[in-house]
């Protein structure tokens, strides 16, 4: 027990004798020490969790995406496997923000990462990238793949928030058909989501493949400021 609460059993098993009190306050001790560091460590567990997850809608954060660039990036040079990012923005946010209120606004964000949630494959992550922005990693994905779920993606929301008038843009890019390096991915999709909001909004553009040379782990992930609604 620690602080009024049960955080775990010790079992005891003695060989011979009996119980004697001054071996019973000792156990008694070890556990409370016991039950002390288990607080600890799922405090901190959950600390390094929540660390990692956005607030409002659960979904992993810019933190964890950087994260799983670097390590994703390694597997892809190591085993040769494709790697693609999708940069999602909800159209026209700003101004469904402005006439219904934040409440509203907090509501939407959350209702877009559920869909997006429920829609991917468990091996693929969703990530909140800040604003109305989102992030979609699949793993072992090629381009013409991300591109079929993109699409997906776009027609779900759109269907299910049809009542709102909601729609989305996504930029879609892949290791090694874009680019050899996560850092340029990212850059790639980016590039691919304002070239969809250019073209009118509420559609896909993947990003123009491009000879390159073997996949390079990456070193830093550069930050990025957010797309214009």
């Amino acid at each position: 027990m620690s602080a009024g609460r049960a955080h775990g059993v010790v079992e005891i098993q003695l060989g011979r004798g009996v119980l004697h009190a001054g071996i019973r306050d000792a156990l008694e001790t070890l556990a409370v020490h016991a039950a002390t560091t288990l607080a600890a460590a799922r405090l901190y567990a959950k600390i390094e969790e929540q660390s990692r997850s956005d607030a409002l809608t659960g979904l992993a954060n810019r933190r964890r995406l950087d994260e799983d660039l670097l390590s994703e990036g390694a597997l892809a040079s190591r085993g040769h496997r494709s790697l693609a990012l999708l940069i999602i923005d909800i159209d026209r946010f700003k101004t469904y923000n402005d006439a219904f209120g934040h409440p509203a606004g907090d509501a939407l964000l959350t209702s877009v990462a559920e869909l997006l949630t429920e829609s991917l494959r468990p091996s693929d992550t969703a990530y909140r990238y800040g604003g109305e922005e989102f992030v979609v990693l699949a793993r072992d994905t090629g381009l013409t793949a991300a591109s079929a779920l993109a699409e997906r993606l776009r027609t779900t929301i759109a269907g299910r928030l049809r009542s709102q008038r909601i729609t989305i843009s996504i930029g879609a890019a892949a290791v090694p058909e874009n680019t050899a390096t996560v850092v340029d991915l990212v850059e790639q999709a980016d590039s691919a989501l304002y070239a969809a909001k250019r073209a009118g909004r509420n559609r896909v553009v993947a990003a123009t493949p491009t000879p390159t040379p073997p996949v390079q782990e990456l070193g830093r992930i550069r930050r990025f400021g957010g797309t214009a609604s």
